[in-house]
């Protein structure tokens, strides 16, 4: 069981931006014992509001866990706590890929 994974990153190696006003998401599947870089998916930055973040909401919905640097208020409130967790954590991707594989790890073993 695959989780897709979206990280808000400037360069696609840290996350280093705050959700309303990334430019970029670099989305990974991540297995139990592997991930995959899956694409870099760009968006335009807005000031941020429940209205503004919407379609960016969008755009990602297929992803379980959204990490980004800082997420404000507006979005927050845009996702589904049920359907789409949100992370907020600083630095290298590669670093965060294999913590990640655990936590999809402890899912099969507590889902199944």
């Amino acid at each position: 069981m695959a989780i897709k994974v979206a990280f808000a990153s400037s360069d696609g190696t840290s996350v280093d931006a705050h959700f309303g006003r990334a430019e970029n998401f670099f989305v990974y599947a991540v297995l139990p014992d592997s991930y995959e870089y899956l694409e870099k998916r760009s968006c335009e930055p807005q000031e941020p509001s429940e209205f503004s973040l919407k379609p960016r909401a969008l755009a990602l919905q297929d992803c379980t866990l959204i990490i980004a640097q800082k997420f404000g208020r507006h979005a927050w409130a845009v996702f589904d706590p049920a359907l789409v967790e949100l992370l907020e954590l600083e630095g290298n991707i590669l670093h965060m890929l294999p913590q990640l594989q655990k936590l999809v790890r402890l899912r099969r073993k507590y889902h199944s």
